[in-house]
């Protein structure tokens, strides 16, 4: 029973991690509840299949819900890690400005010379999702006059319908769900 615990709480762990969407919570609620009402479904009934499915059952409900008070401190190791990463970008983005007057059309002109690779967020395990990352022209000039890039625009997904934006225009952070 301790064997099918432990591999139930370490699929829910890994599946969290790599999701990163504390919405799916819910959804786990639900499938507890569910799984509780089938385990007092099948207490009703003694027959020699529902006491072997029953005995499934506590490490099932068990992992369900004690993988959710594990996931809330890798969800903020993870938010953090992006945020960190996500600032060092911004300081290589303005450190590419300073030299060329202009910021890159795209991060991985940042490679080699400003940062070793192009850093992803750090929601999911395997491979984060990548930094969404747009240039704006200085609306200030004719539309016919092609500049180099005024001002980006940097942004991740968060979780929960979440997206995490920087603006360099006003130097800010700014989320919108």
């Amino acid at each position: 029973m301790s064997r099918i615990f432990l591999v139930l709480l370490a699929a829910l762990v890994y599946f969290h991690t790599e999701a990163s969407e504390p919405m799916l919570i819910w959804f786990q609620l639900l499938a507890g509840l569910l799984v509780a009402a089938l385990y007092a479904q099948l207490d009703l009934t003694l027959s020699r299949y529902s006491l072997a499915i029953r005995r499934l059952f506590w490490p099932l409900l068990s992992a369900l819900f004690m993988s959710i008070p594990l996931m809330l401190p890798i969800w903020s190791v993870q938010s953090y890690i992006t945020k960190q990463r996500a600032n060092l970008i911004i300081d290589r983005l303005e450190s590419f400005r300073g030299k060329h007057g202009h910021y890159p059309n795209s991060l991985a002109l940042l490679v080699p010379a400003y940062l070793p690779k192009v850093p992803s967020t750090a929601e999911g395990l395997i491979k984060g999702r990548p930094f969404d990352y747009r240039v704006t022209q200085d609306s200030s000039l004719p539309a016919q006059q092609k500049t180099p890039a005024a001002n980006f625009s940097l942004g991740y997904y968060n979780g929960s319908m979440v997206t995490v934006t920087y603006n360099s225009t006003t130097n800010k952070w700014h989320s919108e769900d």
